[in-house]
């Protein structure tokens, strides 16, 4: 029997695929296939570039950049001749008149970052270093983490590690024709400093990193310090938060370059290891170099076993809205590891040992998205909970979660259905004000044979969307237009 939360599920979604919403009619476009091989393949889509669509594709060992047109048709590809045999981490930043390259090499004991970009002629510019720091130890090696600006033309590369007893920060930061700004290689004799994954870069080029004490098992920590540069400063001052003795997990950031602030959002725990309660967040005025407010904010989930059970919610965005207020987006995720038994029947007229034919799985849950949206003054306006249910084996979630877009109305937010045996595309859209509508995008026969990756896609334009999809031994793209 369906359990009663499987019963609203089923209904919510019965219920607001019938809604629809005119002004959101879609188009879509299917590029054609090309080759790929999971295990050794790559790819990835990078943005949209002189009215191109452009993505990433390697074939081991080859790797090029794919372009296409307004309507999927492939115009040309361009290899990446200019990398090396062994690279890692391959990024790309690009924007309407500019495609950069970043990747990494190991060698000597040593990490280095690299860059590239595209030349007017068509052709790479050769490779500039950018950065280099020491590995001492495998373990020591940690790929260098980015942020990329508002209008896409000041990018932050950093990366934290041990130096001779000390806690060591390297960061630099190049604009969008690859010269270097800014380089910082700064040392903090307190070795609990754990820097976030989170970091962000203002249009002025002002870089914002994250540093905490050292996360408990379940990622709570009670410090939190803001490093930044002032107009003036060489090196990154530090500012530290006052939490109120809360302990706070998966922080986001966010930069309001229209007014100048940086936004902090989490959940926040009243213990180290007790659930979260509710969500912090504070602004940092780019100017005044200063939190000037910060607010804890109990929440109470709409559908939860516990009406305060926040455990399985990870941060997913921010989002800036134009009244200086924020919208928060979670997304329930969990792993379930367990072993299956298949015993094989052994027929005989005695007593024999019987073999046990066991495997583990790992189960992918990716559940209901919870959207918080707060007023300026640090008041809850409203919350919305997406009703969804995508359960995967041994895949890495790889067809599940979504992807938002962002639009002039509200947010859309695009997932496959996995409920049933044919998968089915939904969007649901939010407005500013809270108000829903969930609706199918009608697909065609060609589409339904792909499996579609919207956890891998890019919001490339106000109204477009690209969607990597895979089939067997192939990947395409689909661009989706609002």
């Amino acid at each position: 029997m369906l359990s009663m939360l499987k019963i609203r599920k089923l209904f919510f979604i019965v219920l607001c695929c019938s809604l629809f919403i005119a002004a959101d009619a879609q188009k879509l476009y299917l590029s054609e296939k090309e080759d790929f091989n999971i295990r050794v393949d790559d790819f990835a889509v990078i943005g949209k570039y002189q009215q191109s669509m452009v993505v990433y594709r390697k074939r081991n060992p080859n790797a090029e950049i794919l372009f296409y047109t307004d309507k999927m048709v492939k115009e040309k590809s361009l290899p990446l001749d200019f990398l090396p045999e062994q690279y890692t981490n391959i990024r790309f930043v690009c924007n309407q008149q500019k495609l950069l390259v970043f990747y990494e090499i190991k060698e000597s004991k040593k990490q280095h970052l690299y860059a590239s970009k595209l030349l007017e002629n068509g052709s790479w510019q050769s490779p500039v270093l950018l950065n280099t720091k020491p590995i001492g130890f495998l373990k020591d090696y940690v790929p260098y983490k980015y942020s990329v600006s508002e209008n896409k033309q000041r990018i932050l590369f950093y990366n934290a590690y041990y130096l001779s007893g000390n806690n060591t920060i390297q960061a630099v930061i190049v604009d969008d024709e690859l010269n270097i700004l800014k380089q910082i290689n700064q040392f903090y004799s307190d070795k609990e400093y754990f820097f976030s994954d989170k970091s962000a870069i203002s249009n002025k080029g002002l870089p914002y990193l994250l540093a905490t004490d050292r996360p408990n098992n379940r990622g709570h920590v009670e410090e939190l310090k803001i490093l930044s540069l002032s107009d003036f400063s060489k090196d990154l001052l530090v500012f530290p938060s006052n939490l109120e003795k809360h302990f706070i997990s998966d922080l986001q950031l966010a930069v309001d370059n229209k007014n100048g602030n940086i936004y902090i959002a989490s959940f926040f725990s009243d213990g180290k290891y007790s659930n979260p309660r509710g969500i912090y967040f504070s602004i940092f005025d780019e100017e005044k170099q200063a939190t000037t407010t910060s607010h804890f904010v109990p929440i109470a989930l709409q559908i939860s076993k516990s009406n305060a059970d926040l455990k399985d919610i990870k941060m997913r965005h921010l989002f800036l809205k134009n009244d200086g207020g924020l919208e928060l987006v979670g997304e329930k995720y969990y792993q379930n590891i367990r072993t299956i038994s298949s015993i094989n029947p052994i027929v005989g007229n005695s007593f024999v040992s019987v073999p046990d034919n066991a495997r583990t799985v790992t189960e992918y849950y990716y559940d209901e998205i919870y959207i918080f949206s707060f007023k300026n003054e640090g008041s809850l306006s409203w919350s919305q909970t997406i009703l969804k249910e995508q359960l995967s084996t041994d895949d890495g979630g790889l067809f599940s979660s979504f992807t938002p877009l962002q639009h002039p109305l509200g947010n859309a937010f695009i997932f496959n259905d996995l409920s049933s045996k044919n998968t089915r595309l939904l969007a649901c859209y939010v407005s500013s004000k809270g108000e829903m509508n969930m609706k199918e995008i009608q697909t065609n026969e060609q589409i339904d044979e792909w499996n579609l990756l919207p956890r891998s896609a890019m919001q490339i334009s106000k109204s477009e969307l690209l969607i990597p999809c895979m089939m067997k031994n192939n990947v395409c793209f689909l661009k989706l237009t609002f």
